[in-house]
Parts: structure tokens; sequence; C-alpha cells
């Protein structure tokens, strides 16, 4: 992921440097949680040094197969505003689906006036795309093309172009799908480090975690009495969904 920045010659050297660089609206983000207070450390964090070493390969791969990476943003949402958010709109997969498509929209408005194609996995198993599509672009008309199990595509036009958009089974076996995947896993863990090593640092040898069910729930029991103590909220690190 920070070669394909490279690429767009925003490569992140530190930790509080990637958030802005993938969504420029988050410049504050760093700061938003009591574990982001003073929190910064060079990137990469794993792998070697990244971005410093020569990008050829990478390079001579896209244009062997006449691609080339213009743009790669995300949208980090951390607990307290995705809980927010699942409040304003009633559920998480709608939060999932009107992000992604809010960022698409943000993208589509910087690029060159010229047919697009977005392609996206499918969002929980959801077959129908309509109604968020009209929702996210209100003064288009979305068409629909082909709505199945397998694969949903609407066709509508925006920002002086057409732009269609295909919503598949196993969408991350296509190379933007794939590396929008990468990039949501890569801060998910960059996420995650001053999360631990806060807690870590108010409890000796606490095992830190990787955020998922069942050892999330051991994490909430053993930091629950020094959460209290320190008057952190729940809400500001647990989803309610």
């Amino acid at each position: 992921m920070r070669s394909a920045l490279s690429l767009v010659d925003r490569c992140p050297r530190r930790w509080r440097e990637i958030w802005p660089r993938l969504d420029p609206a988050e410049a504050e983000l760093a700061d938003a949680a009591p574990w982001h207070d003073g929190y910064d450390e060079p990137l990469p964090v794993d792998g070697g040094p990244g971005c410093d070493l020569p990008l050829g390969a990478l390079a001579d791969g896209l244009a062997a197969a006449q691609v080339r990476i213009v743009e790669l943003r995300a949208k980090a949402l951390f607990p307290a505003e995705f809980n927010l958010q699942v409040e304003r709109v009633g559920n998480k997969a709608e939060v999932l689906s009107l992000t992604s498509l809010y960022l698409v929209r943000s993208v589509l408005e910087r690029l060159p006036e010229e047919p697009a194609i977005v392609t996206c996995d499918k969002h929980g198993g959801r077959d129908y795309y309509a109604a968020l599509l009209q929702h996210v672009f209100p003064d288009e008309l979305v068409r629909i093309r082909r709505e199945t199990a397998e694969l949903s595509v609407y066709e509508l036009s925006h920002a002086g172009r057409k732009v269609e958009f295909r919503f598949l089974v196993g969408g991350e076996r296509m190379l933007p799908t794939a590396l929008a995947s990468m990039t949501a896993k890569y801060l998910r863990e960059l996420a995650l480090r001053p999360f631990n090593a806060f807690w870590q640092g108010h409890i000796p040898h606490l095992k830190p975690t990787a955020g998922y069910a069942v050892d999330a729930k051991r994490f909430l029991a053993e930091i629950r009495a020094v959460q209290e103590q320190l008057g952190i909220e729940k809400c500001t690190f647990w989803r309610s969904r």
C-alpha cells in the first residue's frame, strides 16, 4: 500500500502522516482518542524500508498490464464515529455502504472527465444498491442494468462522465478492489498499535489484541478496571454493532 502511495508521490514516513494522505478531511484524526495523544512512529513498522526501495518492479508490472495508479484514498471510521453513524442510519451495513460510496464520489470528482468503472466487492451479501447510489448521487438518474446474487450493475452520469458501478462476489480478485482491501487492512493494523501501547502502558504484561471477536472480549475484561479508573467511555473504542 505504501508502494502504491509512492507512485502518486504521497508515501508516508510516519504514523501521523498516513491518515491525512489517504483522507485529507481527516487531518485531525490522529488526536481523536487518548491513545493517539502524542503517538507517532516511523513507517514502515515491518517489512523493511518500503518506499525507500526502488519501485521499478511495481511500476514496470503495472505498465506491462497497461494500468496506472492515479489516486488512492481511504476513510477511517474509529469506533466513536462509527457508533454515531450506526445510531444515525440504523445499522452497520448502511454505514459501510454509504461511507464507501461517498468515498468513491470524492475520488470521481478529482479524476479527468472520462468514463469510469467502479468495482466493489458485495457489501455483506447485499444484492440491491440502486437506492444507496441514488442517495449518494441525488441529482443523477441511477439506471439498473443487472441485479443477481453474483453481480449487480448500475449506470449514472456524474462530474461530466458516465459511471458504471459493479458490485460482485469475490470482488477482491480485481486489482482496484484488492488494493482497497489491502489499504483498509493495513490501516486497521496501524490503528491498533497505539491502542495496544496505551493499555499496555497502564497494565504491565497485558497481551495485545488484534481486535477480533473472541480475543476482543478477553481484552475488554482485562482492561475494564483501568478503563473505569481513567473514565474512558466504552463507546470510544468498542463498536456498538
